[in-house]
């Protein structure tokens, strides 16, 4: 049995512009806030909230994100979310909204795969089913993911993920983290996490050594692509989905799920109690080193933030200036130019240019398939015989 396909083009629309916009796209909002912790964050689907993505009014509180107003966006930066390019000719049907409850079709969705993804022995199938499995207790540990896990004890997504999750006695978070960096030993955000689990645990000793072992690492990787892919390959099993609405909702689900928590190790990056002499420097290389090394948007922006606490808790404000304009130049070049080449909106409306992205971040990272993105962008622009309506937010829906 499969999950009928359901009017969801809007949702997974949605979707798509919260996480293909960037899971980040509160440093747009905020572009003074250090590190947001939006480890609890969900994805929210009502169209009006797009645009409104913003960080906690705390950026070190560990408490669920909130979607409020736009905050420091630009007026042009939200139109172009909202419409995309102005092309005479093209219909936007952006604001309209024919849906009765798109959070609850976008929960039966998910639902309705975890049911039949449950009922199957593949280990792949389940660990999706895992993923978007959001009634499930967080207080415990995921049965489905336990499922996975018996038959795949070495596989870094479910090791990170595993990890991300245990906060409590209910589960052993050294042995976790033991398997998750035997799994995949030069990824720096898994001894980020390591760290964080150590502050948690009063341990600053233990989490200094966690951090410089994060310093050393070669990559800094969410496996936000790994967790989309292995989202849609559920969602090929259990629904009725094109490959392209498939990738869409992965990538949303992965937006909602697979940014890292970190604000504990802010804090003890900006923590008067912590010696400033062993602080700042390792606060400081740590951020080089995320941003040097990140294959995502997310570890690159974090980069930035950690070099900007360092910098004000070293009362550098020489130092603190050149960081954020190095930042802001680096936001303009990652994010910002996604807008006003109409990149992100022609991602959603051409399959094939949704698919080389996909493409790209598997195998070269995210910073590099936003590059590539916004040259084809600009190359389809400048081609008279290349349909300039996809820049359009929805150009065709009501027609």
């Amino acid at each position: 049995m499969q999950v009928h396909r359901q009017s969801v083009s809007r949702i997974l629309i949605v979707i798509a512009v919260l996480a293909l916009a960037g899971v980040a796209v509160f440093v747009l909002l905020e572009p003074d806030r250090e590190i947001p912790d939006v480890s609890d964050a969900r994805v929210n689907t009502e169209p009006s909230d797009v645009s409104a993505a913003a960080a906690p009014e705390d950026p070190l509180d560990d408490s669920r994100v909130s979607v409020g107003q736009p905050g420091e966006i630009t007026a042009e930066i939200l139109d172009l979310m909202r419409h995309g390019l102005p092309i005479d000719g093209c219909d936007d049907s952006a604001q309209s909204d024919d849906r009765d409850d798109p959070e609850q079709d976008f929960e039966q969705i998910a639902r309705s795969a975890v049911e039949l993804l449950s009922e199957s022995d593949d280990p792949e199938y389940l660990l999706a089913a895992a993923l978007i499995d959001f009634d499930r207790d967080e207080q415990t540990e995921s049965p489905l993911l336990a499922r996975a896990m018996a038959q795949l004890p070495d596989h870094p997504v479910a090791l990170w993920h595993r990890l991300q999750h245990c906060k409590n006695e209910s589960c052993n978070r050294g042995e976790i983290a033991r398997a998750a960096v035997a799994a995949d030993p030069t990824n720096g955000l898994l001894w980020l996490e390591i760290a964080s689990g150590h502050l948690r645990a009063g341990d600053s000793f233990e989490a200094e050594g966690a951090l410089r072992r994060a310093i050393a690492s070669s990559r800094f990787d969410t496996y936000f692509i790994d967790y989309a892919e292995l989202i849609e390959r559920g969602l090929a099993a259990s629904t009725e989905f094109d490959y392209e609405e498939r990738i869409v909702f992965g990538i949303g689900v992965a937006a909602a799920i697979a940014i890292p928590s970190f604000g504990d190790v802010s804090r003890a990056c900006r923590s008067e109690e912590n010696d400033m002499v062993v602080w700042v420097p390792l606060c400081e290389e740590l951020g080089k080193s995320m941003h040097e090394h990140s294959r995502e948007l997310i570890s690159s922006m974090m980069g930035w933030g950690f070099r900007k606490i360092a910098a004000e808790r070293a009362g550098d404000d020489a130092l603190a200036r050149n960081v954020k304009e190095q930042s802001e130049q680096w936001q303009e070049q990652y994010i910002a130019r996604r807008f006003r080449t109409g990149a992100s909106v022609l991602m959603e409306n051409d399959p094939a240019v949704l698919r080389q992205y996909i493409d790209d971040f598997r195998s070269h990272g995210e910073l590099q398939a936003m590059d590539r993105l916004v040259e084809t962008a600009e190359r389809l622009r400048n081609d008279e015989n290349y349909d300039q309506c996809n820049f359009v937010k929805r150009p065709y829906e009501d027609q």
